[in-house]
């Protein structure tokens, strides 16, 4: 993510590209930490 938004500062320009694939990795990361947060939870149980 820091490298798009250096690239866009620099150039001015983002491409919907790198947009998509963020939010690709995002999502991923995200779903990866909720399963690491259920698997907390149901471990103090």
């Amino acid at each position: 993510m820091n490298q798009i938004a250096k690239a866009t500062n620099t150039t001015g320009v983002i491409y919907k590209e790198d947009i998509d694939y963020m939010i690709e990795k995002i999502e991923k990361l995200a779903k990866e930490i909720w399963q690491i947060h259920s698997l907390l939870l149901n471990r103090n149980k």
